[in-house]
């Protein structure tokens, strides 16, 4: 394992220790927000420390996804699962999800994301986004090219809801293809601009 990946280790683990200890010293159950609070706090000394400078911009998705009002912890969880995923696919993911949480803020129906093994299981919440990691990496070679359409799993409200989110791919990403399946979920068909390859 390389520096690289040590430091990122390192960080999030101790982060994701940090909160279970101080989750662990409340008598009640920490919401979601509070999480976020304590894992910022915890993280953002890494941001102005340069022997991290390899690892700021992680640390710096992370965080600007929590204060968006997502959830951190998962996000964690699932960069920790990731460690030995080439830094090139797992920055794939964290550049989607960065970009989807800026765009959806156009649609008033708050949606969430979560990065998953399997993107569809049975506690798929309402107006939530599924990632399934693998998938996303197995999207990428290892320059960076995509090679294949990334697969997001959204589960709506309304039609109309769906639709929302079908128009806010109109710039970086692309959404080419949208698979409605049962029980108000879609499998959404992207790709990233910048990163698909030009001879399929």
């Amino acid at each position: 394992m390389n520096s690289y990946e040590e430091q990122l280790k390192s960080v999030f683990h101790t982060s994701q220790m940090h909160l279970y200890m101080t989750c662990a010293e409340s008598d009640r159950f920490v919401p979601m927000q509070r999480r976020n609070e304590i894992l910022i706090k915890r993280l953002k000394p890494f941001v102005d420390d340069k022997s991290y400078r390899e690892i700021k911009s992680h640390i710096k998705r992370v965080i600007q996804l929590g204060r968006k009002g997502q959830d951190m912890e998962a996000c964690i969880n699932q960069m920790l699962s990731a460690i030995n995923s080439s830094s090139v696919k797992y920055d794939r993911m964290m550049a989607l999800a960065e970009w989807l949480v800026t765009a959806i803020e156009v649609i008033e129906t708050p949606i969430q994301f979560r990065t998953s093994e399997q993107p569809v299981t049975v506690d798929h919440n309402v107006c939530e986004i599924r990632f399934n990691r693998l998938e996303i990496e197995n999207c990428f070679n290892e320059e960076g090219q995509q090679i294949a359409p990334m697969i997001i799993n959204y589960r709506y409200t309304s039609e109309d809801n769906l639709i929302a989110l079908k128009k806010v791919f109109n710039s970086d990403y692309q959404l080419i293809e949208c698979m409605v399946l049962t029980n108000n979920t879609a499998n959404l068909f992207v790709i990233d601009s910048a990163h698909w390859m030009d001879a399929q």
